[in-house]
């Protein structure tokens, strides 16, 4: 389901998709009239569709005329849901209903890109190989293997809930390293002072994906790319990499 309506800030607009009953939350920011290629932005584990830098990569690829989707996961933000269990089955259901809906969008002319971070990134990796088109990929931060973060995070206060056992299977249950060779026209950005997730799984996502296809290692970054060049480059880098093969 997809309702559209006008939203506060110019030319963006509130989209609400329905997932396994729940209410998505969404805006769409509309490029120039007629018609445009969309990417969709996938958060991270703890975060929402109003970080800052997914703002500021909605803003930058709308000046190329691309059109944005950003997203909440279900039980992040103003979606519906518990966070405690949005595991990564979920949230994959989630991209996959917001992916459904944005082919209503009035314009929209077919082609569809991804961008993502962290788990963003991870479950970006899973949606476009189960795609039957080719969706370009930018992915920021992103692990390749999730199986070893059951073992932190059980026990561990590091999560606003006590994940079970369910949450913590749901972690290994994915290995999409097995199927990187499904995927071409990727982006690879990822810090050598990221601290959550090895720059180790970047060369292996690299490794695995089809040309075309980038890797940029960035001294100054971390997880969340907060120093300002390191994430002003990411930006220009994802918009580059956009307008080349969503054209």
């Amino acid at each position: 389901m997809l309702v559209v309506n006008s939203g506060k800030e110019k030319g963006l607009e509130t989209i609400r998709v329905e997932s396994s009953g729940l209410r998505i939350s969404a805006v769409f920011h509309r490029p120039i009239p007629g018609t445009f290629p969309v990417v969709i932005c996938c958060h991270g584990l703890l975060s929402h569709k109003d970080s800052e830098k997914y703002r500021a990569i909605a803003e930058a690829l709308v000046e190329q005329d691309i059109g944005v989707v950003r997203f909440d996961f279900r039980g992040c933000g103003e979606s519906e849901g518990e966070l405690s269990k949005s595991h990564v089955s979920a949230r994959l259901e989630d991209l996959r209903n917001v992916m459904r809906s944005v082919r209503k969008i009035d314009g929209f002319n077919g082609k569809t890109g991804l961008v993502g971070s962290s788990l963003g990134g991870f479950l970006s990796i899973l949606a476009a190989c189960e795609s039957v088109s080719e969706i370009p990929l930018v992915l920021w931060s992103t692990p390749v293997y999730l199986k070893p973060l059951s073992s932190r995070l059980r026990g561990s206060s590091a999560l606003p809930f006590v994940p079970t056992e369910e949450y913590l299977r749901d972690l290994g249950k994915y290995r999409p390293e097995d199927n990187l060779d499904k995927l071409r026209a990727v982006l690879i950005l990822h810090g050598t002072m990221d601290d959550l997730v090895s720059v180790s799984s970047a060369f292996t996502i690299f490794s695995g994906v089809n040309p075309p296809k980038e890797l940029h290692v960035l001294n100054d970054a971390d997880h969340r790319f907060t120093d300002s060049r390191a994430r002003e480059f990411g930006i220009k880098a994802t918009c580059r990499w956009f307008k080349r093969y969503l054209f």
